[in-house]
């Protein structure tokens, strides 16, 4: 009986941590802000394909951003939308605001929610 006991609680203990893991990564991709002032080198539009289970194709389009200051993601929709979206142009130098974490190896990188130009 106790080592049922003591299994269902090392269970629920690593559930809560898998959970409270995943929850801080939401958090700090929501959370983290950051303001630099970058040049634009290149702007990259990487389309990825895939396929669901009904055989029907999915495609995404992931919008990169490459300044001197690192990589950064700009979307023209959705919750991290920007109205800088198309606004951008190469070589020229913004005051960007963005949210999110930089994590490369994952390909995480901060999308671009404002930008001035300076």
């Amino acid at each position: 009986m106790w080592r049922r006991f003591l299994r269902r609680f090392i269970m629920v203990g690593v559930w809560v941590i898998v959970i409270g893991a995943i929850i801080g990564c939401i958090f700090a991709n929501y959370s983290k802000e950051e303001n630099v002032t970058a040049k634009i080198i290149s702007i990259n539009t990487r389309l990825e394909l895939g396929t669901s289970s009904d055989n029907t194709t999915n495609a995404s389009t992931t919008y990169l951003v490459s300044t001197d200051k690192g990589v950064f993601k700009i979307e023209p929709d959705g919750i991290m939308a920007s109205p800088a979206f198309g606004r951008l142009e190469v070589g020229k130098t913004y005051k960007i605001h963005a949210r999110g974490v930089r994590m490369e190896t994952f390909g995480a990188f901060p999308y671009i929610i404002e930008a001035e130009e300076e």
